[in-house]
């Protein structure tokens, strides 16, 4: 294979002369001493899928498809095997299995990686054929230089991390949707663990269900600024809702993680009719709402354990007061919690929506931080 060495470039911005967007002009990499790592191994199969018209069709149709991204075991599945792909196609086969030995300890280790592609597409369009393959660069993203991308001949170019490309460019990411999800449902059984969530919820949802269940449903949602650098694409929103239940006389934390995976960007509408508080798991007609993004240096593990840590400090404060303030109480212990950097750089903790009570309509309703702005409704759920 022929390989491009690499060497940092400072790349110019071209103004496209529409609506003050700057875009970034694309430049190939002088050659120098190139470090190829498992990720550009992969990135350069895909590079080589690309090349042939039939999985070409087949990738960008399918990326095009689902804006969110595609597992990469998925696609792998469905491309085509010609006489030109097999070791494309086995690279990127030993990729997936090699993150699967990962998430074998993930438990332990709290490292999950579930590889996805998804297509970045331009905002402006430029008629360009381009497309570049790149992939989510690892560390901490404050510390990003570059976006290192492979053009259909193989030749490494460098992207910038804030300006946004005008180029089709298909991103390779470890850390998306699919992973979140897994991470979310972790996080829950360890609440429940941990006595911050009851473990019979489905069960009282279940019996709720006789009568009905009263809800309360989120209709719509605009984040003011989520970010997110262009390469790490959708945002990957979660919630934590809490509130509080009363088991035998004793008030106790009530927690649970959502996640929001349709929350692609900010500065967007978006009408989900989510269900996010369930109020039977509460004892009181009022709970918390607040808003975080899976974006910063730590793990899942070590991220339930800073909540299930921060809530269990205040737990003995709780039964003693008020309800009203014991939920004041139990929202600010989740925001305490949170690493300081999450709170001063805002690329990680959202915003928050203290004491929703049941039954209450809430329009174009702004959190406390004015980064999110929702609509709730309360939302009888009928038996069947």
């Amino acid at each position: 294979m022929k390989k491009f060495k690499l060497l940092y470039l400072t790349l110019g911005l071209i103004s496209l002369g529409l609506v003050g967007c700057q875009k970034q002009e694309l430049q190939v990499a002088t050659p120098e001493k190139e470090v190829v790592t498992a990720k550009d191994k992969a990135v350069l199969a895909v590079v080589d899928l690309l090349n042939q018209q039939i999985n070409n069709e087949s990738i960008i149709g399918e990326l095009t498809s689902n804006p969110l991204g595609q597992k990469l075991d998925y696609l792998v599945s469905n491309l085509k095997q010609t006489s030109g792909s097999e070791q494309a196609i086995q690279t990127l086969r030993d990729y997936v299995a090699s993150t699967n030995e990962v998430n074998k300890l993930s438990e332990k280790t709290g490292y999950l990686e579930i590889p996805e592609l998804w297509l970045y597409q331009p905002k402006v369009k430029t008629g360009s054929s381009e497309i570049l393959v790149t992939y989510v660069p690892d560390g901490n993203e404050k510390s990003w230089k570059n976006i290192k991308a492979y053009n259909l001949k193989k030749e490494v170019v460098y992207l910038d991390v804030k300006n946004e490309p005008n180029v089709r460019v298909i991103v390779l990411e470890t850390n998306g949707s699919a992973a979140m999800k897994v991470k979310v449902d972790y996080m829950n059984k360890a609440l429940q663990k941990a006595g911050l969530q009851s473990p019979d919820l489905p069960r009282k949802r279940i019996s709720a269900k006789a009568a009905g269940i009263e809800t309360t449903k989120l209709t719509k949602i605009r984040l003011n600024n989520d970010q997110e650098p262009w390469i790490k694409g959708a945002a990957e929103i979660y919630a934590i809702t809490s509130g509080l239940r009363d088991v035998s006389g004793t008030k106790t934390a009530q927690i649970t993680i959502v996640d929001m995976p349709y929350l692609d960007y900010d500065g967007t509408d978006y009408y989900p009719n989510q269900l996010m508080l369930f109020w039977p798991d509460y004892s009181y007609q009022a709970a918390n709402i607040q808003l975080y993004e899976q974006d910063s240096n730590y793990n899942y593990q070590q991220l339930i354990v800073i909540i299930i840590n921060g809530v269990t400090t205040v737990a003995g404060t709780i039964s003693a007061q008020p309800w009203i303030n014991a939920l004041g109480t139990l929202a600010s212990a989740i925001v305490n919690a949170m690493p300081a950097d999450w709170l001063t750089d805002s690329d990680d903790y959202v915003d928050s929506y203290y004491t929703i009570m049941k039954n209450t309509t809430y329009t174009d309703y702004m959190g406390a931080g004015a980064n999110a702005k929702v609509t709730l409704v309360p939302f009888f759920v009928p038996a069947n």
